[in-house]
This record gives structure tokens, sequence and C-alpha cells, in this order.
């Protein structure tokens, strides 16, 4: 029996994407050729990445190939954590294919990030999810998602759970962004004061990847992490990038783009000239953990390394 718990996404044997809310038929969002998706929590478990136990392939309507192949480590990590909360988390109901194929895509880097995200958001309502929350999180990749120049020629090993010691992919993903001395000053002030709500959901935010996170979930784990004394360096790696994403983008702006899109039911390309806007924008001061001076760093460095 294999250890770790085993996730489904949809115990169906049809080929063809689920119709959800779709005008389209189905087979115009393409397909998924080999359901159901089945991952594989690590061991010891961490409830924030999984293995995939088998290749998992895309079908998008033009007929183009996607495939996730088996071992691929997915953390949800290509999509920004401060819109998690739009799904529930990336692994949650019907985002879980669609999440796995854009990390895979995300971490091969094989395919120009632009196809890369227009992809998720054809995957996504191929897997059903309704038009207005596939628009909402295909402006949070576009806008705060990973973007590349470089393409590969085949996936970098590191990708895959054969290479427990390669670079994870968070780090491969964000690493411009993610500072260790964040989690260590996060981790100071957690001892030294009560957190406000938002800085509470930042620190939990990566923590929840399979159900929707409430501020008192946040608070509560906030408090489980002052108990516990110390955090590995997976944990601080989670928590720096969760905490400069969440100061780049609030749970405010979240709604508002989700009441934007629900209300005006912009086109894909007007979401991208949008979302351009969202990255280029800066806050006069740091919102969140403003005693720890790296995190205005990684905010200054992001907007540096605009593309």
């Amino acid at each position: 029996m294999i250890n770790g718990l085993v996730l489904t996404s949809l115990v169906i044997a049809m080929v063809s994407c689920s119709k959800g809310g779709s005008i389209k038929q189905p087979e115009q969002w393409g397909s998924y050729l080999n359901r159901p998706l089945a991952l594989q929590d690590f061991v010891p478990p961490d409830g924030r990445r999984f293995s995939l136990l088998h290749e998992f392939t895309y079908l998008d309507q033009s007929g183009r190939r996607w495939e996730a192949p088996t071992g691929l480590i997915t953390d949800g990590a290509s999509i920004p954590m401060p819109f998690w909360s739009v799904s529930g988390g990336p692994f949650e109901g019907l985002y879980r294919e669609a999440a796995v194929v854009h990390d895979a895509g995300c971490c091969a880097q094989m395919q120009p990030w632009e196809d890369v995200h227009h992809m998720f958001y054809n995957a996504m309502r191929c897997s059903g999810v309704e038009e207005s929350k596939a628009k909402t999180l295909f402006l949070a990749v576009w806008s705060f998602g990973p973007r590349w120049t470089h393409l590969n020629t085949s996936m970098p090993a590191e990708c895959k759970i054969a290479q427990p010691s390669g670079t994870p992919q968070a780090l491969r993903l964000w690493k411009t962004l993610l500072r260790p001395e964040i989690a260590t000053g996060v981790f100071n002030e957690i001892r030294q004061r009560t957190l406000t709500v938002p800085e509470a959901r930042a620190v939990a935010r990566p923590f929840f990847t399979q159900k929707p996170m409430t501020d008192a979930d946040a608070l509560q784990f906030v408090g489980k992490l002052k108990r516990q004394g110390e955090i590995t360096p997976a944990e601080q790696q989670a928590i720096a990038l969760s905490v400069t994403q969440s100061e780049l983008i609030s749970d405010e702006d979240v709604k508002q783009a989700e009441q934007w899109i629900a209300k005006e039911n912009p086109s894909l390309e007007m979401i991208e000239s949008h979302a351009e806007e969202l990255r280029k924008r800066t806050a006069p001061e740091v919102r969140l953990f403003p005693q720890v001076g790296t995190v205005k760093q990684s905010v200054q460095e992001f907007h540096r390394n605009l593309q």
C-alpha cells in the first residue's frame, strides 16, 4: 500500500471535460487524457506539497498537450497565495486538476509564460470551474504569477520527487522574492506581539492548501507556531513567499477584483491589461510587519525586476 494520503480530483473515467457552468460544449475547453488525478502526500506529510502518482495530461482546444509527469512536485506555488481564498486552496475541488498542470508548466518553463497562464484558464473551464472564478484566478497568475524569458528544452530534475535535494519549486519560481530573513523577522514578531488579522492570514495561508482558511484558523495557526518555538527551512520559505505576496496584493484587492469581474465580465485581454496595472502599483508604506525591513526590500526588488 502506498504511504501517505492519496487524493483524487474527480472519480470519473470519462475523458472529456466536466460541463460545470460552461456555456461552451465540454470538448471546446479541451480534455484530460488520464483521469483521475492522483496525488500523494510527502512522507512525512507536511500538508503543502504533493507528488503526482501517474502522468496527468491536459489537451487544450487546439490539440496542444500539457503534461504533468509522474513524480512531479506540486504545491500550488504557481498561483499567488492571496488569491487562494477564491478557490479555498489550490487543491480544493474543481481547481485541483488545472493547478497541477499549471504548476508543471511553470516549473518546466518549456513554453512561454503567457501560453502557460492561458492554458490554466482553459484547464479550469475544462474542469468545470465557473467563468468568473476562472477569470479571477487568471488575473492572479497574470499579475503576480511566475514569468520567464528563457525556455528550457526539458523539465528540470528538481521539479520531480526523485530529486529531493533539488531547489524547492517555490524558490525556483519566486527566487527574487524569497529572503530567509523575512521569516526570521516574522517569527520574532510572532514571539513578541499579537499579530493583526491580515498578518496572521499572510503567515498561515501556505498551510491551507485543501480547504478555505478563516480568520480564526489563521490566528490559531499563528498561536501554534508560537508554541512550536521553531520553524523548518521549508516553512520559512513558504512564510517568506506568502508575506511578500500578501504585501503586494491584499485580501481587499482580491475582493475588488472578484467584484469587478463578476460585474463587468471582462475579456481575457482586459484582464491582462488590468493585471499589468496591478503589477506596477506601489504602496506608500508597508502594511504587514513594518518592523521587518526585508519585507519592504523584497517588494522593492519585485518592482525592480518587472519585465
